[in-house]
């Protein structure tokens, strides 16, 4: 049995999803754990391995691929809840940036 893990980390919580070859699907959700969001990812994995009468060994053991996407940065970009960041570069580069979000690249 081979298994396609989907995993998505949100601020509150943190969601996964598995498939497998047979077309079985099973869920779980878990609280995401904010600033260490990787507990959260490994509760929900842990959460969806016991929905399907799994160990979280069986079932990592058993999949070949793992999907992880999280809404939670979009949050913070969206609230404003970010970092105050710089950009520094050394002399002749300092359009990188610009040339790298081209539109149509």
């Amino acid at each position: 049995m081979s298994y396609v893990i989907g995993v998505d980390t949100g601020g509150t919580f943190t969601d996964a999803f598995a498939a497998d070859d047979s077309g079985r699907i099973a869920s779980a959700k878990s609280s995401s754990t904010p600033p260490n969001f990787a507990n959260g990812f490994l509760n929900a994995i842990d959460e969806l391995a016991a929905s399907m009468r799994l160990s979280t060994a069986e079932l990592l053991g058993d999949t070949g691929y793992i999907i992880h996407g999280t809404t939670s940065t979009l949050n913070a970009l969206v609230t404003g809840d970010v970092a105050e960041v710089g950009f520094i570069t050394t002399r002749g580069h300092a359009d990188s940036i610009s040339i790298m979000n081209v539109e149509g690249r």
